[in-house]
């Protein structure tokens, strides 16, 4: 799967609309993602709902 997006950053918060251009067969093709920065910088961590009415959590830690 391969996701692209475009939104807004205010203060440590981030949400941007996601489309999916190499799609899993049966999974959306597009959402939005939800997350805040933790104070360490290193982890956004939120939720995601998708166009077929999923949602969750997601979470993206920087390793370096």
């Amino acid at each position: 799967m391969v996701e692209y997006g475009k939104g807004k950053i205010k203060g440590n918060k981030v949400e941007y609309k996601v489309k999916i251009s190499k799609v899993i067969p049966g999974w959306a093709t597009a959402g939005v993602h939800s997350l805040v920065l933790a104070p360490d910088g290193k982890t956004l961590r939120g939720i995601y709902k998708d166009s077929k009415g999923n949602s969750g959590p997601l979470v993206f830690k920087r390793v370096r």
